[in-house]
């Protein structure tokens, strides 16, 4: 197989730029949430807001003093139905504010609607805007973008699994989308919609907003691999994935990271550079491929197990699953681009299953440098790091990420005093400001 679209493009060594490894802490922002899976804060501004999976976003006011606010912004418990949290992948997973919210008003979500059928449920992007308090949404103003069907478990049941859950404006400011290839109890995309043209299961989606009609844009169901319709709205910009789960872009360099699941052996880490993304058309392999190898079950009976002439994009990093019957679970972070220059540029990653916080820095040659375990160096004082399910940074640069298990946010790294009075201090200036806007 050869490779195509290379990994993230060399950070100058001027500004903002990657250096070695270095020790870092962490520092526990928050508590008290309800299963949080995310956190996004608005462009230049200093709340951060927090995705709890059964429905709700909340927001921290003041991350140097983990104030959190007693409203919530936006609450969609109601389109939320969870059977277990064993193995919930649905649920409110995504959030996402507009390059213009500070005028607009706009900011996406991506959720797993109530279903119709015990164990069913699409996946739904749509639109809210901001209401004329800052602190709280508007929810009558709910715009359909984007609605998908999952393929068919059995009669009337659709698949519950592989869901995606990140939205994210590009550095195209276009919406991007990653969606799971639908499931399939047994595994191993039974219906290969991962690598059929058609569908938008297993791929990443580059959504025009300005070209989405009134009533959005709907994947029909019934289908064992729903097909998306006639659209210039939204376009298939790459294929091949089973779960990519958590996606980011690098605020410096534009590149793209994508945190993808796998399946039963190895975990993987995509990376595009940005001089790549205007390119659509990547292939990561998947059913095929799980990271580097070959998966077992479908090859040599699956046309891209045959080398030539395909060509593959292949993950920058992988790692085994541990042998536990959770053996790994990937959760995608994002490049660190704080005040801290020991860790500049290092892309900051979890597991669901194995428990870490690592580490890598992009060498801009395919592969990565410095792939450290932080799990013990970020140990915070307050509260534990148990189980992370997602990251999100702010116009700053600065890194947080959530523990869904115990219900908090932390910083990493855990920043100066210095920085934490600045902060508080750029807090209170915003929130001043928000008032005042009409």
């Amino acid at each position: 197989m050869t490779r195509i679209l290379g990994c993230c493009a060399p950070v100058l060594a001027i500004g903002r730029h990657a250096v070695d490894a270095g020790a870092v802490a962490s520092r526990r922002v928050a508590t008290g949430f309800d299963h949080p899976v995310f956190v996004a804060s608005p462009p230049d501004d200093t709340r951060l807001f927090v995705v709890e999976q059964t429905g709700r976003i909340k927001i921290i006011s003041n991350t140097a003093t983990g104030t959190v606010l007693p409203t919530l912004f936006l609450d969609l418990s109601s389109r939320i139905q969870l059977l277990s949290f064993d193995d919930e992948e649905r649920g409110l997973l995504g959030l996402a504010f507009a390059p213009d919210y500070a005028t607009s008003g706009f900011f996406y979500v991506q959720y797993v609607e109530t279903p119709a059928f015990p164990g069913s449920g699409d996946v739904i992007v749509a639109r809210f805007q901001v209401s004329a308090n800052p602190n709280e949404a508007a929810p009558a103003t709910e715009k359909l973008i984007f609605q998908m069907a999952k393929p068919l478990a059995m009669p009337n049941t659709s698949e519950a699994y592989h869901n995606g859950g990140t939205i994210a404006f590009g550095p195209d400011g276009l919406l991007w989308m990653a969606t799971g290839d639908g499931g399939g109890w047994f595994g191993n995309d039974p219906n290969n919609c991962a690598q059929n043209a058609g569908s938008p299961l297993g791929k990443i989606l580059r959504i025009n907003l300005a070209l989405v009609p009134s009533n959005g844009v709907t994947v029909p169901g019934g289908a064992l691999c729903p097909q998306l319709p006639a659209t210039t709205a939204i376009e298939i910009w790459a294929k091949g994935l089973r779960n990519p789960y958590r996606f980011s872009f690098d605020q410096l360099t534009n590149d793209l990271y994508i945190g993808a699941v796998g399946q039963d052996t190895h975990e993987e880490v995509d990376v595009l550079a940005a001089s790549a993304l205007t390119d659509a058309g990547a292939n990561f392999g998947w059913r095929a491929f799980e990271g580097n190898e070959q998966n077992t079950v479908m090859c040599p009976l699956d046309v891209l197990c045959v080398k030539p002439p395909f060509s593959l994009k292949f993950p920058v990093h992988e790692y085994p699953h541990s042998g536990e019957s959770c053996g790994g679970s990937i959760t995608g972070g994002a490049v660190y681009r704080g005040s801290d220059p020991t860790v500049m540029g290092h892309y900051f990653y979890s597991d669901y299953c194995q428990g870490f916080i690592r580490s890598f820095v992009c060498n801009g040659a395919g592969g990565i440098t410095n792939d450290v375990d932080r799990s013990a160096e970020l140990t915070p004082d307050v509260g534990s790091i148990d189980i992370v399910t997602g990251f999100g940074t702010r116009s700053s640069g600065e890194l947080y990420l959530v523990d869904w298990l115990d219900g908090e946010v932390f910083e990493v790294p855990e920043p100066s005093s210095s920085a934490l009075a600045a902060a508080a201090f750029v807090a209170i200036a915003s929130l001043v400001r928000s008032d005042r806007r009409p």
